[in-house]
């Protein structure tokens, strides 16, 4: 059985003008579902207790932990503290030109005079040779790491796996429901 959707993210008054959207479900709806989404948090204290709150909020949305994304402290700050160094401010300013290129062969490869889904046509290909290009793998890598890594899912059968995870059992939505 279906949860009943709170609002539809795909609804064309949201589409055309998704920042009175928003405003609206602040006031309306501050947490709530859809089917496409699970559950949208609208409130920045609520975002931030989500964010902060880890005894009752988790990162891990699935059973395979993804280093350190997914991970909630104190396991988090250990490899947190392991890989920052990769990312530091030198680091980074080396490898915008790399990000810079790719982005621009990836625009220059978009189709003209048509539409083009933004994630898998241009997000999904730039992370996945962002992250070869960063690693020092060759771009052949790059099918082989989109190949298994994310699926194109029909929203329908997102929403299926979605609604197996329920809101966490003992604990109060940050907001008054619907």
């Amino acid at each position: 059985m279906n949860a009943p959707q709170d609002w539809d993210p795909r609804a064309p008054e949201v589409l055309a003008d998704p920042i009175a959207a928003y405003d609206h479900m602040r006031r309306r709806c501050p947490v709530a579902h859809s089917d496409y989404l699970h559950h949208s948090v609208f409130r920045h204290a609520d975002v931030m207790r989500i964010l902060l709150d880890h005894e009752t909020f988790s990162s891990q949305a699935s059973r395979h932990v993804s280093v350190p994304n997914s991970m909630d402290p104190p396991k988090h700050t250990a490899y947190r503290q392991l890989i920052e160094p990769y990312f530091g401010p030198d680091r980074m300013a080396a490898f915008e030109p790399v990000c810079r290129r790719l982005r621009a062969d990836l625009v220059a490869a978009l189709p003209r005079n048509e539409h083009v889904e933004i994630m898998f046509g241009l997000a999904h290909p730039f992370a996945l040779r962002m992250q070869c290009a960063f690693l020092g793998w060759p771009t052949a890598c790059t099918n082989r790491c989109g190949s298994g890594s994310t699926r194109r899912t029909s929203p329908r059968s997102r929403a299926t796996r979605m609604r197996s995870r329920p809101w966490p059992p003992n604990t109060t939505r940050p907001s008054a429901p619907c």
